[in-house]
């Protein structure tokens, strides 16, 4: 059922008694994360990471997803970085470390080539199974390139060669784009009030992924609901928000389930490899059959001709990807390979926002939001996270993690998504649906504040970097790190309680600052 690599045995494996202090195990744990193996750390566990997340129709339990098929090591002045080219759909990456059972840290990948479930004392084993190419590729760096940075660096290269990334960049602007996710009990005239008003407060650039404009709001399949709700304002209402958003130049996207609804027919539902009546379920959407995907399209196309908004936000295809246990059902990489096809039409005319960004159908893609920010595992003295999806991307595409407003630490947030080159993202509702509404973290009135102050310090750090390629990332002391570009920008986050000098400039305490 599993296949290693025939490279594992010779090269991804470190001798714990040889590493060196900056010798490390990279793993793509959400943004990507690195293993330190010369620290030793008592409490750390194996770790396992499902290659664009888990199969819902055919669960397994790991330790986190990642959205980049790819794996390294660093040991001493050498380093490689492994990017599976064939197999990534259902391949598995893990790591650990040296303990008194093994000698050796070590990352590897797995691969599940016939999918097979346990349950209740029974095996399930699937009907179909890949019988195609298993094939990984290595690039090996030496000196001042046997960084973290030189492998993404590599990755990038590597994968815009195999066609996976897109050659373009990033379109420059007056100003960063601040991304605005509208909950979908927002009308037409309440988002162009809203925008309004946060063009008052010196938000110039606003892209606008609305949920919910159609009917059946935001957990139908986009083919069945291509009409706008009454609720949202109709025609007329759109006309306007359009008109605005035009004015100002802003972008609007409207928000696209395409392969999942609560309106599946029965003889579109997905089934799981129990292969009973139970259909696949995401996020209370039930998974269709991705044969159903080219018509979905064609009715987007044929049903949104209006010139003026700006494209799509594929709220589905782009963070979860799943096998089909049923008599005519595909496994997962034929899955990949559907969506990647199915959606290039929608960008032909249009912009393509998509949700979480697997690397599998990003090719089309010209924004990201929701994309990892940090690591699912526990971080640790040993286990530290770093920006590998970001070095990869930035100059691509602009991306965004988590709405800032949803999140625990908003000044935490901040200041990584400034170390990370991430443009702004609040996730905001006309009116608050709390009795309390000081407390209710959708309703916009209670961060835009917030919002205009932090737009106007990241547009005048990253505006100008937008389609600049960040070639290098490090921590210079506790909490202070450091982001380079290629235009010779650097720019410095200072986490701590207390400024911190360099290069003759003061990074004040719990802020950033660029130099160059």
């Amino acid at each position: 059922v599993y296949q290693k690599p025939a490279l594992y045995d010779m090269v991804n494996t470190i001798n714990s008694v040889d590493s060196r202090e900056n010798d490390f195990l990279l793993v793509p744990d959400g943004s990507g994360a690195i293993i330190k193996t010369s620290i030793y750390d008592e409490s750390f566990e194996s770790l396992s990471f499902s290659v664009y997340g888990n199969d819902p129709s055919n669960p397994t339990e790991t330790t986190g997803s990642a959205i980049v098929p790819a794996f390294g090591i660093k040991h001493g002045e050498t380093a490689f970085v492994t990017i599976i080219e064939n197999g990534d759909s259902f391949a598995t990456i893990h790591a650990s470390k040296a303990t008194s059972l093994s000698e050796y840290n070590r990352v590897f990948s797995s691969f599940g080539i016939t999918p097979i479930k346990y349950s209740d004392n029974k095996i399930y084993v699937s009907e179909k199974k890949y019988d195609g190419d298993i094939s990984l590729c290595y690039r090996f760096l030496t000196g001042n390139n046997a960084t973290y940075a030189g492998l993404a660096s590599a990755c990038r290269e590597q994968l815009i060669r195999n066609s996976v990334l897109s050659t373009k960049t990033v379109k420059k602007a007056d100003y960063i784009p601040c991304f605005l996710s509208l909950e979908s009990n927002t009308s037409f005239e309440q988002a162009t009030d809203m925008l309004t008003h946060m063009k008052s407060k010196g938000i110039n650039n606003i892209s606008l992924r609305y949920n919910g404009a159609f009917k059946g709001g935001d957990k139908s399949r986009a083919d069945s609901v291509l009409k706008l709700s009454k609720e949202s304002g109709g025609k007329n209402g759109l006309a306007e928000l359009n008109e605005y958003a035009a004015k100002q130049k802003m972008n609007i996207y409207f928000d696209l389930n395409l392969i999942s609804g609560n309106n599946i027919p029965d003889d579109e539902k997905v089934m799981n490899i129990f292969r009973k009546d139970a259909e696949t379920e995401i996020k209370n959407r039930t998974l269709a059959s991705l044969s159903t995907l080219s018509k979905v399209i064609s009715s987007v196309l044929n049903s949104t001709d209006s010139p003026e908004f700006s494209g799509f936000c594929i709220n589905d295809a782009g963070s979860v990807l799943y096998s089909d246990f049923s008599k005519d059902g595909i496994l997962r990489h034929e899955a990949a390979q559907i969506i990647s096809s199915g959606i290039a039409p929608l960008s032909t005319e249009k912009s393509v926002m998509a949700v979480t960004g697997n690397f599998y159908m990003i090719k089309s893609v010209d924004s990201i939001v929701n994309m990892p920010m940090g690591i699912s595992a526990s971080a640790s003295g040993a286990y530290v996270s770093i920006p590998f999806v970001p070095l990869i991307l930035h100059g691509i595409v602009d991306y965004t993690g988590d709405a800032i407003n949803t999140q625990i630490n908003k000044e935490q947030a901040l200041l990584k998504y400034v170390e990370y080159g991430a443009c702004p993202h609040f996730a905001w509702s006309y009116e608050s649906q709390s009795d309390k509404p000081e407390n209710d973290i959708y309703y916009y009135d209670n961060t835009i504040n917030v919002a205009s102050e932090y737009y106007a310090k990241s547009n005048s750090l990253l505006n100008d970097l937008r389609d600049a390629r960040m070639t290098d990332h490090y921590q210079v002391a506790d909490g202070i790190f450091c982001t380079e570009y290629d235009t010779g920008s650097l720019i410095y986050v200072n986490y701590t309680d207390e400024a911190f000098e360099t290069l003759g400039v003061t990074v004040e305490a719990r802020s950033f600052i660029r130099v160059n």
